[in-house]
């Protein structure tokens, strides 16, 4: 165990793995062997310092486009001979890492930043070696993500073959089945025809069926209104869309001949919306897929999207506080696309790519929860304010009052239900005080003038959630949110995007104060963090009386 001292002089050695065909290269900014149990592995080709940078959200991080440019050298290896022969590099497998030189000695030490495929080689270059080549460390967690919809049912479109036991009407031929998750009811029992379906056939006289969802649904009756609103209840059958050999489940809906909604078969301008109280049953919980976690896992884990688990794990529970529910018919989105789109932006959470996969992290401004610092750190000479405090966010980004609009009706075409929070009437309050909320817009206003937002939740049909984020977006956006930047020594490269630390900087008043890592770049021969801080009187009071 080496001292801390010791620790911060070390300086890092970066590290690159290349699976190119069946060698490994193995490249190094010092030449380096590091021991893997009883083997000693040579990290001998060169490579040069990479341009390794993460940024959050709050900054514009894309994370579909998360890349590093790399430079190296293959000792031995005539690049443009090899693409020549059709052994392209592309699309091999990478690993960039890094070790501290003179501490670490063994290869499970290293600290991995990123991992994914080699894209995008330039090679040829008339003043370098044959061996140079320059190109970029993509990653692969979401390369491949898969459509919710065909990842839930391949066969979602309504077809002749969608059900072998009724005669189809085709009218409604290539019809999307959609995907139904969370509840529907709402607080005052109010029963929300959202869910589009669409006439199948008739099995037998009188009889109908109707769509209900392209999966398994918790529900086993449904409602049916109709756009002249008429009403009936038919029961919800799991049936089978043949593929192949297989068959894929789906829900449909039994009306009996005495069905009161109007007749399907003959009059073909109808169109029918249907109720029913849980969707999808959650794998991950007993009753229905509805809490914000769940649906995350659930989301990302069916379009074959890599995820950590673990970190999911941690603050799931949290994350299920939120409710969601919801039709899912965009056959073209994936389940980080749907996330990021309806859900995310209305959590204390952002998504960052990790080693493992995507993971969340939460807001340092975040109540119900503790945000646990992962280290506490002094400002000195080696880890010291390169700039001053400045605002990461525009003034047209402040908000002291919100309208938010819920319960989205398919039937009507607009919402059910709004919460408003702000100086002069406050929503119904939830794991905050109604003094809290009333400040926060009280003293924003006084300073910025009255700057009222409206947002739309198309997922949400829980009023206390409702409630929930309309307040949380006045905690997190009522006040400027202010950043700083640090440069650091080697030794801090494990810090992440997304880590809390605790900071002190007696310079500028800084005391034990919570900060959010949310950029780090390495900049040749030290790490840049960009620190989120958040200064203002009422957290600042709370925090030192």
């Amino acid at each position: 165990m080496f001292p801390r001292s010791e620790l911060l002089r070390a300086q890092p050695v970066f590290l690159l793995e290349i699976q190119w065909g069946s060698y490994t290269y193995r490249f190094a900014t010092k030449a380096v062997h590091l021991l893997d149990v009883d083997v000693y592995l040579p990290f001998t080709g060169h490579i040069d310092n990479p341009q390794y940078q993460e940024r959050s959200e709050l900054l514009g991080l894309d994370i579909e486009e998360k890349s590093v440019p790399l430079s190296l050298l293959f000792a031995g290896v005539n690049i443009a001979l090899q693409e020549m022969r059709g052994n392209t590099i592309e699309g091999s497998q990478g690993e960039l890492s890094y070790i501290l030189d003179g501490i670490h000695t063994n290869y499970e030490e290293r600290t991995i930043l990123a991992q994914g495929t080699i894209s995008q080689p330039v090679y040829g270059h008339p003043d370098r070696p044959a061996e140079y080549l320059e190109c970029s460390l993509e990653s692969t967690s979401i390369v491949n993500a898969i459509g919710l919809l065909p990842a839930q049912n391949a066969r979602y479109t309504l077809t002749a073959d969608t059900d072998p036991t009724v005669t189809f009407n085709d009218r409604n031929q290539g019809k999307v089945i959609p995907i139904v998750f969370g509840s529907f009811t709402f607080i005052d029992g109010t029963e929300i025809y959202t869910i589009p379906s669409y006439f199948i056939g008739s099995p037998s006289l009188g009889t109908i069926f109707l769509t209900a969802a392209c999966n398994h649904i918790i529900s086993t009756t449904a409602k049916v209104k109709d756009t002249k609103n008429h009403t009936d209840t038919g029961d919800i059958v799991l049936s089978a869309i043949k593929q192949g050999d297989k068959f894929l489940s789906y829900s449909k809906i039994e009306i009996g001949p005495s069905f009161t909604v109007e007749n399907p078969a003959t009059n073909t301008d109808i169109q029918y919306w249907i109720y029913f109280d849980k969707g999808i049953p959650s794998p991950y919980s007993d009753g229905v897929l509805t809490g914000a976690g769940d649906v995350c896992l659930w989301a990302l884990t069916v379009s074959d999207i890599d995820v950590d688990y673990d970190a999911w794990y941690n603050v799931r529970h949290f994350l299920n506080e939120y409710k969601f529910a919801g039709v899912i018919t965009d056959d073209g989105v994936t389940g980080l696309d749907f996330i990021q789109q309806e859900i995310v932006p209305y959590l204390p959470i952002e998504i960052v790519l990790g080693n493992k996969g995507l993971s969340p992290r939460l807001n340092l401004m975040v109540e119900g929860v503790t945000v646990t610092p992962v280290d506490h750190i002094t400002a000195g000479s080696v880890f010291y304010r390169t700039g001053p405090v400045l605002p990461l966010t525009e003034p047209q980004d402040i908000c002291n009052s919100v309208t938010v609009y819920f319960c989205w009706q398919g039937l009507k075409q607009a919402y059910f239900a709004g919460v408003y929070v702000g100086i002069d009437q406050p929503g119904e309050l939830r794991n905050l005080s109604n003094e809290s909320i009333q400040e926060y817009s009280i003293v924003s206003t006084s300073k910025y003038g009255v700057k009222h937002k409206v947002i739309e939740l198309n997922y949400v049909y829980d009023y206390a959630t409702a409630s929930r984020i309309a307040q949380e977006y006045i905690r997190f956006n009522s006040m400027p949110r202010l950043g700083i930047t640090y440069n650091a020594v080697g030794y801090y490269g494990w810090l992440q995007v997304g880590d809390v630390i605790e900071l002190t900087d007696n310079d500028i008043s800084i005391d034990r104060q919570k900060a959010q890592i949310v950029g780090k770049r390495w900049n040749e021969t030290h790490w840049q963090f960009t620190l989120e801080l958040e200064i203002n009187h009422i957290s600042n009071e709370k925090r030192l009386n």
